[in-house]
């Protein structure tokens, strides 16, 4: 199944939930209020969360529900979702999937962050990536998940029992040192291309991937990290170290002033 598929799939499930409704009258605040029995979504959590009216429970359409479920996974509307591209969509499927993890709000005021301390603005693949190797590697951030399914699918279940490999001591193990060195050659390609700088050759010159790894990276007030998160953080901070190289190039004094 696709991932605008599945999205189509929780749209519809979600209106089936909604479609259980039925009214009740409680005695003891003397109103009517709504009953529901859902299968996939919990229902009664979302309508206290978003403030749902009586009307908009009563008129809860599939086109309504599309629509709840693109905001939920940060598209402003079902529109934008189906028309998203892949890594979009990868991503949104992470953010449905993990959210007995993190919310969208804290998943977006990360990446706000990240990128004003590397001034830099990541793109839909460059998220993913980031996704990928912190969030789902990681569950030391803060988050308060507001997680609206019912059940947690046997696959999410299963990963969380995976033993995470941890860093405990400095400097790496050599084995860890050439991973975490070859990572950094290959993200500082990556980053490299897209800072676009009029003289790549003498920003690779000053590149040490040795010397950023063993001296740049961790430090041991980090520790115990998961090797995952760690690894993660050479994608998180690498431009900003690379701009300091930009900036120490064009420092530097060229030969036409001897």
């Amino acid at each position: 199944m696709n991932h605008v598929n599945f999205f189509k799939l929780q749209s519809k499930n979600l209106l089936r939930d909604f479609k259980t409704r039925k009214k009740v009258y409680d005695h003891e605040i003397k109103t009517q209020l709504y009953e529901f029995s859902p299968r996939f979504f919990d229902i009664d959590n979302i309508i206290l969360t978003y403030n749902f009216s009586d009307m908009q429970i009563e008129k809860f359409t599939l086109m309504k529900a599309q629509h709840f479920i693109a905001q939920l996974v940060g598209f402003k509307k079902w529109n934008f979702l189906i028309k998203a591209s892949i890594e979009e969509l990868e991503l949104a499927k992470l953010l449905f999937d993990n959210q007995h993890k993190l919310s969208l709000d804290d998943w977006e005021e990360y990446i706000f962050e990240i990128e004003k301390m590397n001034h830099a603005s990541f793109t839909p693949k460059e998220q993913l990536h980031i996704f990928k190797n912190v969030f789902l590697n990681e569950n030391s951030f803060a988050a308060i998940p507001n997680d609206i399914r019912l059940q947690l699918p046997a696959k999410i279940k299963n990963s969380n029992k995976v033993k995470k490999e941890m860093i405990t001591q400095l400097p790496l193990s050599e084995s860890n040192r050439k991973e975490f060195i070859n990572s950094a050659n290959s993200v500082f390609e990556t980053v490299l291309i897209r800072i676009d700088h009029e003289n790549p050759s003498k920003i690779r010159e000053l590149w040490n991937a040795e010397e950023y790894i063993e001296n740049g990276l961790l430090d041991k007030s980090m520790l115990p990290i998961s090797k995952d998160y760690a690894l993660s953080l050479i994608d998180s901070f690498l431009v900003h170290h690379i701009l300091g190289l930009c900036s120490q190039l064009e420092s530097k004094p060229s030969r036409s002033n001897y």
